[in-house]
Order: C-alpha cells, then sequence, then structure tokens
C-alpha cells in the first residue's frame, strides 16, 4: 500500500456498486481509509433523497458485510460550502487529516479533485465502473419508477437498508 490514509469522498445517494468499486480501490491505495459523506444538508429531494444519517447507515452496513471494519477508520458528513478553501478546510478537519504526506484523495468528481490537487495533495480518479448502469440518476429513477432492477445495481445490504427505510419512514425518494 502506497499511502497511509485515502478519503474516500463521495454524496451516495444511494451507495451503489460503482462506489463499492471505488471503496475497494481506496483499501488498494491506503492501509486505512475515511469515508466522507458529502452533502449533509440537503435530503429529501429528488437528487438527495437520503439524509445523512441514513446514508451513513448504507456505508457501515457495506463495510461490515465486507468485513473492512478494520481498515475504515470513520465515516464523517460534511455539508457544501461555495467556498473551495472553507470546503477544503472544513474536509481536512471533520477528517481529521493533520497534514498531506502519507494522504491520498479518492473521487470520481472532477471539482473534489481539483481542490485537493491545488491544494498538494495526492489524488486518484477510482474510475467509473459500469457508469451506464451505476449512476445514482438512473437508479433513483428505477425506485421512483418501482423497477426492482434498482436493486441490482447496490450492493444487497444497501438495498435490505433502502427497503427497511421505506417501511420504517415512508422515504419516497425525493417525491
Amino acid at each position: 500500500m502506497k499511502y497511509a490514509v485515502a478519503l474516500f469522498i463521495g454524496r451516495f445517494q444511494p451507495f451503489h456498486n460503482g462506489h463499492l468499486y471505488s471503496l475497494k480501490k481506496s483499501l488498494e491505495l491506503a492501509e486505512k481509509v475515511i469515508v466522507v459523506i458529502a452533502k449533509t444538508e440537503e435530503a429529501r429531494t429528488e437528487n438527495n433523497p437520503w439524509n445523512y444519517v441514513e446514508r451513513e447507515n448504507m456505508v457501515r452496513a457495506v463495510i461490515g458485510e465486507m468485513g473492512w471494519g478494520t481498515r475504515v477508520e470513520r465515516i464523517v458528513g460534511l455539508p457544501d460550502n461555495q467556498s473551495d478553501k472553507v470546503w477544503l478546510k472544513d474536509t481536512v478537519l471533520k477528517a481529521g487529516i493533520k497534514g498531506r504526506e502519507g494522504v491520498v484523495v479518492v473521487s470520481n468528481n472532477e471539482w473534489t479533485l481539483r481542490v485537493f490537487r491545488e491544494a498538494g495533495y495526492a489524488v486518484v480518479e477510482s474510475g467509473l465502473f459500469n457508469r451506464d448502469e451505476l449512476e445514482g440518476v438512473e437508479i433513483r429513477a428505477l425506485m421512483r419508477a418501482n423497477n426492482e432492477d434498482w436493486k441490482l445495481r447496490v450492493p444487497k445490504v444497501v438495498a435490505r437498508e433502502i427497503d427497511m427505510s421505506v417501511v420504517k419512514k415512508g422515504n419516497t425518494f425525493g417525491e
């Protein structure tokens, strides 16, 4: 492993098999991973139907199912900020990162990668895995259409988490 810690940053609306691919890449790159759940201030909208706690539960369920609990150091939530510098500072502070040495940022978001790259961090674009099927917009559209094919695009444990959320809370995926 090349790095001590990887910051894996995403919205996870929902956590899907593409995210699982990127999390695996993060674990290949670093001894420990810190998962940063972005855009925590928004929920129950078409593009962001789940709140922070629900997304954290999805991520924790995957980590538990995969047996990665000792390698994922923590999960933190982070709201958006219009200032790149403030957002970067908040991310580093919340993640508990003390410096750039031994840290890699893993994301497929060009803006995120640019902000960290410009601040001197190592960045890795994990690559989009099966992007035609594994895009949050498409998965959420299938859910709203009551098309059960969405369950093929997320880890099974996430499908169970979402099903429980819908039954318990009446989440209508942003409608």
